[in-house]
């Protein structure tokens, strides 16, 4: 009777042991694919940047950019429809239309901004205002939604903000300009930060691989609709080099990481998502000085690291907020 009593609650213990390592994993994986995905994301400015001394203008490098990635979201959408494992979709007209507005907003309104805001700033600059994003959503998220809003949120927040504070006041391009860049480049990380808050509820209802798809069309979408009302409907010449620019930033930094912040939002909260982000703006930094050739002094880069720092905080806060407990 004692060995029977014994093995009830061990068999209980297991099961519980099994419930927190699948847990855990399935965090595991969502953290990889944020990293993941963020790191991928850290080139575009680069390629924006190398685009833009090519000779491109913002709504054809927009448009060229979607041309390229709309028949690889077109098949997803196929494929995703024709699979037998497709989730069952109640509304489906809500379901569509919410995935369309989500997709204009944050992956063609806030690219939008992202890319005028980099004619006039450096990339390592830009890299640190649209970093500013996990912070907006998870503020967003205290505000709209009534998630919790920690002290550690709170404190690496300012502490992140003071860190911008920082770059930009021993600046020494500061001016109408490098402003004019900096409040595009937050406006774009404004439209991020809501996408990332409402995008993890359509991809929970439609699977990451079709809402991410439906989003990327309708960004493709409104990405030619805006190259054909501002230049008309030409074609833009395209050098070999601008083709190989072009499907850089089409694949490596459009269409991959959007799969991985899918992927990575049916897994973790949209906060935690967001603020997994912190190794982008230091490949960004890396590849600015190799590549660009642009260089920071001492202090932004001080301001840099305090940024990274506070959000990083954050980060590790939301990584404990969310483990699952035993």
């Amino acid at each position: 009777m004692l060995s029977e009593r014994r093995a009830f609650p061990r068999d209980g213990n297991e099961t519980l042991l099994t419930k927190i390592r699948q847990g855990n994993f399935r965090l595991f994986v969502g953290v990889f694919f944020a990293v993941a995905g963020a790191s991928l994301f850290a080139t575009k400015s680069i390629i924006v940047k190398l685009s833009y001394e090519a000779g491109m203008t913002t709504e054809e490098l927009m448009a060229a950019r979607y041309a390229f990635c709309l028949p690889v979201y077109l098949l997803m959408s196929l494929i995703a429809v024709r699979n037998k494992k497709l989730p069952a979709i109640d509304r489906k007209v809500e379901f569509v239309s919410t995935a369309v507005v989500l997709g204009v907003l944050g992956y063609w309104l806030s690219s939008y901004f992202d890319f005028i805001g980099l004619r006039y700033i450096d990339a390592n600059v830009e890299r640190m205002v649209l970093f500013t994003y996990p912070l907006l959503t998870i503020f967003f998220g205290w505000i709209i939604f009534g998630h919790r809003l920690g002290r550690v949120a709170v404190g690496g927040s300012v502490f992140a903000y003071c860190g911008l504070g920082l770059m930009f006041a021993f600046n020494d391009d500061l001016g109408a300009t490098f402003t004019l860049g900096v409040i595009f480049v937050f406006l774009a990380a404004i439209c991020f930060a809501l996408f990332q808050l409402n995008a993890k509820r359509a991809i929970m209802v439609g699977g990451a691989t079709l809402t991410t798809a439906i989003m990327m069309s309708a960004a493709c979408l409104a990405a030619l609709v805006a190259y054909v009302v501002s230049n008309g409907i030409t074609v833009p010449e395209l050098t070999s080099r601008l083709l190989v620019l072009i499907l850089i930033l089409s694949i490596g930094g459009t269409v991959l990481p959007s799969l991985l912040f899918g992927f990575a939002l049916e897994r973790i909260s949209s906060e935690l998502n967001a603020s997994l982000g912190a190794l982008g703006p230091i490949i960004t930094l890396a590849l600015a000085a190799t590549i660009l050739g642009e260089s920071m002094s001492l202090l932004p880069i001080v301001g840099a690291a305090i940024v990274l720092a506070g959000v990083s905080l954050v980060t590790i806060s939301e990584i404990r907020a969310k483990r699952p407990s035993g």
